[in-house]
């Protein structure tokens, strides 16, 4: 009887499973099309099916014309997702009678390092070369005018971009090996060796997304920072932004490599996620011009202390999520505002739930600790609030309870341990702890 059951039901799921369907009209050569155009005979290659990717395993070059049942057909587009995954093709020639390249058409062709481009091509969707990841040289023609956000991230090794001379939309100016919009001077995309010309005044949506750049330097002349601009920047360890910057968008920095940042004067937003999974950072200077710090805006950063500044008046749940070593706490805020939740939350779970215990200790301006412990929250997600100095300063370290039996290690600055704290600073739990 069970073994019916289970025949039953290996039955049932199989009729579920969705029947591949069939993305190409015809195959001719290696080659998939899609008639897009009966009229006027025009194709677009394509994937062999919609469920697996991959169609294509070897290096292949585009004809300009295709026949097939008696008729003649203009190749003039590839299409969406055409050769997504099709992680054995490295060499690919386009006929110039391609005008269009389609979103994700080459994404995760991960051996891919030479493509040549039509010289009738105009658009490049967004994502079209995402995670080529061996692609070397990309030359866009002069006959282009519309690019997509996302082309070339996660292309890691890419190391030379040139825009033709002659582009009525498009530069690459001062060899930059980069794509910049010519009218709005606004860099779009960038690689490992690029620069930003003293001209550009913003950097777009992406355009650096998982680049291998490790250092770069952000000239007076750019205001605006991208959603994502340099999140997956995973060799970046150092980036200068000048305080003409006033914009940094969404998930900006999610660069695990970065260990230092100076937010420019005029940054009013710390945005979702601008510096979210920076796990090495661990200095970060937030101007008195900052008003609000959004979900996720430093989750997983490395810093040990961090300092809000008295302009701020509004931090969002999880702004501060996963920050592990983060255990002083300094608000500059004299009249607290109510936290609507915690910040320390990370991805809807509790430190508790992600297994961290949290010591962190809010130090707050001299005579407002008994605002702070009367407006709502503040009290519930800290280990302590203790008040600084009149200078400002913190003069004394809330001291986490000891367990009995002296079961937690206790070391002197010398690195000695000790049976019991002793007068001044000790190391408990990896922490300083000044004890009176």
């Amino acid at each position: 009887m069970k073994t019916m059951i289970q025949k039953a039901i290996l039955i049932l799921l199989v009729c579920l499973m969705p029947i591949p369907v069939s993305a190409y009209d015809f195959k001719v050569g290696k080659v998939f099309y899609r008639i897009i155009d009966k009229t006027n005979y025009k194709v677009e290659v394509t994937y062999e099916n919609p469920i697996s990717f991959n169609s294509y395993s070897s290096d292949i070059t585009i004809p300009a014309t295709v026949e097939y049942n008696g008729v003649t057909y203009d190749v003039v587009r590839i299409g969406e997702e055409a050769f997504m995954g099709s992680n054995k093709v490295r060499l690919l020639v386009l006929p110039n009678s391609i005008t269009s390249i389609g979103k994700n058409a080459f994404e995760s062709c991960y051996s891919l390092k030479s493509i040549t481009l039509s010289d009738q091509l105009t658009t490049i969707e967004q994502g079209a070369f995402r995670y080529c990841e061996q692609l070397e040289t990309i030359v866009i023609p002069k006959t282009v005018v519309d690019i997509g956000s996302d082309v070339f991230s996660c292309c890691y090794d890419l190391e030379r971009i040139i825009v033709e001379s002659g582009n009525l939309v498009y530069d690459s100016r001062g060899d930059c090996n980069a794509i910049i919009e010519t009218a709005s001077n606004t860099l779009v995309a960038g690689c490992i060796t690029s620069y930003i010309p003293e001209t550009v005044s913003a950097i777009g949506k992406m355009a650096f997304y998982g680049t291998s750049i490790s250092y770069l330097e952000i000239p007076k002349s750019v205001t605006t920072i991208g959603d994502y601009a340099f999140s997956e920047c995973t060799e970046l360890d150092g980036v200068e932004i000048p305080n003409t910057v006033n914009y940094i968008g969404e998930g900006a920095f999610g660069c695990t490599a970065l260990s230092s940042i100076n937010i420019p004067e005029g940054i009013t937003v710390i945005k979702v996620g601008t510096f979210g999974h920076c796990e090495k950072l661990t200095s970060v200077s937030i101007p008195n011009t900052v008003t609000s710090i959004e979900i996720g805006a430093f989750e997983n950063c490395g810093f040990s202390t961090i300092t809000i500044p008295k302009s701020v008046t509004f931090i969002e749940w999880g702004s501060f999520g996963y920050c592990r070593y983060l255990d002083t706490f300094i608000c500059l805020v004299e009249q607290p505002f109510e936290l609507e939740d915690n910040p320390f939350v990370s991805d809807n779970m509790t430190p508790e739930e992600l297994g961290i215990t949290i010591n962190t200790t809010l130090y707050v301006p001299k005579g407002t600790k008994d605002k702070y412990n009367h407006t709502p929250n503040w009290r519930d997600f800290f280990y302590d609030i203790m008040e600084l100095d009149g200078n400002g300063n913190v003069t004394e370290i809330s001291q986490p309870p000891i367990m009995p039996n002296n079961e937690t290690p206790i070391y002197n600055l010398n690195g000695q341990r000790i049976s019991k704290p002793a007068k001044g600073i000790n190391i408990i739990k990896g922490k300083k702890m000044l004890v009176k």
